[in-house]
């Protein structure tokens, strides 16, 4: 006898589903599956459409985060981006400074001078008063405003400076004044509703002393989360000290006989310390202070095989969002710390390897994503096991996958760097003053979903990506670009004239890159003889 099949209890299928909790579903996705998803059917390409769907992916094309603000609808926080990103691709930035500042002498007619700062601020010395100044923005919402601290009853003479990510701290490293032996590193706390910067009664300064008398220098400062990375150089050689800066605890202490070292945290227990042409990351060992010279690093990552002719120096380091003290914390988005690059640049020993481009000499930088990096570390297998080490090649960590770049700049003059979560500036005097006396600023987008010139927003096919920009006369911004594909990354090219602009003048330029913008730290002779320079900060942020 035949009866009707019963289907009340047949299982759902995903289309049976509602909306709201196909919604809820796809939020659990990763990227490369929800675009997987959209092709099955109309219904699932709609639900692609929503806001949510669209901010959630947004935020990966842009290698962004989900912010801290309460009760902003999704999609005002999905407009918001949209237009973020569309500014840094369409809109140029500004023709004239935004914001523009000139350091003047102090009252006993000492020239002031930068400071090395990691950090949003710009700080420069002049005799025992350091001028720190929050760089302004009206997108941010965040107003000029400058800070002068006076250290002479602190005996510390000043040479580098942090703040950390909240950017209500910061600490200024130097040497002890009349005792070079001695470094030291002092704290402040900047608030809101303070007017200059004061010593926290729980946050003594920090002596460390050394056995060199002379040319001591604290090299570096930077400040991440607890820990505080301090890099001194004690002739000959150089220190990295690690403390937490909470605790004041000295956590860990790398020493160099000879030649210079950078340092940064890839990790709360990982340490990445350059060496002349390696690259060496430690194991932070509370129990072991000292790491002596001679013992082996958990990992060691090599320059190219060129046969020597590349020194390979680290440079930069992750730079923090750009909310300045005083200003609403709640914020749509942020930069994804996962996508934050790590900038290398690589020096020729030989001059000669230059003539490969022409008669300049061509520094390489190149720059991979921490989390790319970290990955590569652990699929490598287990390092530091009684005492080996992994030895990685540069192919095997230097071009991890699509969030990798190498380009080469022709040019004697210094290159200045700078890099905010997945984005990078680069910075360098035009050689030749007849053509235009100024200097070229080109910011670029690296990572895995940058877009292309065709504005695609797949991830990048793997390629080697290589180009070379040259200041010369003959060739100015010149490019040559070796891959199947537009040159994907650069977003801003920017000339930026000299402050008087007059043949014989010298000028050092540093670059900022900011969340809307960048800042130009300028350091100007009227003379290649002259010895006393004038310095200067200008903002150049977004038309759009």
């Amino acid at each position: 006898m035949y009866s009707e099949k019963d289907t009340s209890s047949s299982p759902l299928g995903l289309l049976d589903l509602a909306t709201e909790v196909l919604l809820l579903i796809f939020l659990e996705l990763d990227i490369p599956n929800i675009l997987s998803c959209r092709q099955v059917c109309k219904r699932l390409n709609d639900l692609y459409g929503l806001s949510e769907i669209q901010y959630k992916c947004e935020l990966a094309f842009s290698a962004m985060v989900d912010g801290t603000a309460t009760g902003t609808p999704v999609a005002d926080r999905l407009r918001s981006l949209r237009e973020y990103q569309a500014a840094w691709r369409s809109g140029p930035l500004s023709l004239h400074p935004t914001f523009s500042r000139e350091l003047s002498e102090d009252s006993e007619g000492t020239c002031p001078q930068w400071l090395s700062f990691s950090g949003p601020f710009s700080a420069s010395r002049a005799g025992s008063k350091v001028t720190l100044i929050q760089l302004p923005s009206s997108t941010r919402r965040i107003q000029e405003k400058s800070w002068t601290l006076d250290f002479g009853a602190t005996l510390l003479v000043p040479q580098c400076g942090a703040s950390n990510t909240e950017q209500n701290l910061t600490a200024f490293a130097g040497i002890e004044d009349g005792n070079p032996r001695v470094f030291r590193c002092h704290f402040f706390t900047i608030l809101p509703d303070e007017s200059s910067p004061r010593a926290p009664a729980d946050l003594l300064p920090i002596s460390y002393e050394v056995d060199a008398e002379w040319f001591n220098t604290a090299l570096e400062l930077t400040i991440r989360g607890e820990a505080m990375i301090w890099t001194i150089i004690c002739s000959p050689g150089a220190k990295v000290l690690v403390y937490n800066w909470r605790t004041q605890e000295l956590m860990q202490c790398y020493e160099r006989p000879t030649g210079f070292m950078h340092a940064e945290l890839l990790t709360s227990k990982l340490l990445m310390i350059s060496v002349v042409d390696l690259l060496l990351i430690y194991a932070i060992n509370c129990n072991d202070l000292s790491i002596p010279p001679d013992l082996d690093a958990q990992y060691i990552l090599q320059p190219p095989s060129n046969g020597g002719l590349y020194e390979m120096h680290f440079r930069l380091r992750m730079v923090h969002d750009m909310n300045g003290p005083g200003t609403p914390t709640a914020v749509n988005f942020g930069h994804d710390p996962d996508a934050a690059l790590l900038v290398f640049q690589l020096f020729n020993r030989s001059p000669a390897q230059g003539a490969k481009f022409g008669v300049l000499p061509t520094t390489y930088v190149h720059c991979v994503s921490r989390a790319a990096l970290l990955s590569r570390l652990h699929s490598s297998g287990p390092a530091g096991v009684d005492g080996h080490n992994r030895v990685l090649r540069w192919e095997e960590w230097a071009t991890l996958d699509n969030s990798s770049l190498l380009l080469g700049v022709s040019s004697s003059a210094q290159l200045s760097l700078s890099s905010l979560g997945a984005r990078f500036a680069i910075s360098f005097p035009r050689e030749d003053p007849a053509t235009s006396v100024a200097h070229d600023i080109y910011v670029f987008d690296v990572h895995r979903c940058a877009r292309s010139d065709d504005n695609t927003r797949e991830a990048r096919q793997h390629a080697t990506r290589y180009f070379n920009v040259s200041s010369s006369q003959e060739t100015p911004n010149q490019f040559i670009w070796y891959s199947n594909k537009p040159m994907p990354y650069q977003i801003v090219h920017k000339t930026v004239p000299m402050r008087t602009g007059r043949k014989g003048q010298r000028e050092n330029c540093n670059v900022k890159l900011l969340t809307d913008g960048v800042a130009f730290l300028r350091e100007t002779w009227d003379s290649w003889d002259s010895n006393r320079p004038s310095i200067a900060v200008e903002c150049y942020m977004l038309s759009a």
